[in-house]
Formats: C-alpha cells, sequence, structure tokens
C-alpha cells in the first residue's frame, strides 16, 4: 500500500492553497455568497450596459459551485449564457433582483467574480 505517503502528503495542494486568496477561497465554501456576489457583478454590468455579457474569472468557472449557481439563474430565466463562463442578466433577472439591498456587499467584491 501506500503508507503515508499518500496522495495528499505531498505538499502540492498546499502550495496550490496558498496561491488562491483568502477572498476566493472562503467565498466558494458559500452558496449564497456565490450567488449575491455573481448577481451583485451582473447587475452592476447591466447598469452599464444592458446588452453586455460579462466573461466570468477563471476561479470562477473552475468553481463546481460557480457553475451550479449560474445554471440555476439560467434555468429560472434571470441569466443568459452565450459560452461557457460568458453570461449576462436578463431583463427579467434585473427586475427581480436590481433593486434589492446588498448589506454584506461591496461593489468592488462583487468584481473578483468577474474577468
Amino acid at each position: 500500500g501506500c503508507g503515508t505517503h499518500g496522495p495528499f502528503h505531498s505538499g502540492g495542494l498546499d502550495a496550490y492553497h496558498n496561491l488562491t486568496s483568502n477572498f476566493h477561497r472562503e467565498m466558494f465554501m458559500h452558496s449564497q455568497s456565490v450567488r449575491d456576489g455573481l448577481l451583485l457583478a451582473l447587475i452592476a454590468g447591466y447598469e452599464e450596459d444592458p446588452l453586455q455579457f460579462l466573461m466570468l474569472s477563471k476561479p470562477t468557472v473552475d468553481s463546481s459551485l460557480a457553475r451550479e449557481v449560474v445554471a440555476e439563474l439560467r434555468n429560472e430565466g434571470h441569466v443568459e449564457e452565450q459560452i461557457r463562463g460568458v453570461i449576462r442578466l436578463t431583463a427579467r433577472g434585473y427586475r427581480e433582483y436590481g433593486s434589492k439591498s446588498w448589506p454584506g456587499f461591496r461593489k468592488a467584491e462583487s468584481q473578483a467574480f468577474i474577468f
């Protein structure tokens, strides 16, 4: 067998985690935070230009949790996805979320979700 030298003792994982900012690591642990952060970024984008698609950042695209959130929003008709990781809020999504208050978020934080 591999004894104590299994795949989790290589140290590679730790190195990877050190490269990932605390912000992203904490954010992606919470589905609700991911949803809120994405929506906030999408709302900001929509207010600048309703027709413009936003490109999600690589950590967002690579996160299965974020992909799940995008799929949910798309199924609800609140988000349109052009290709994987390129999305925009629909008019319906903006009506649903645009006027909501977001006490826990600053706009700058939501920018981590987009490229």
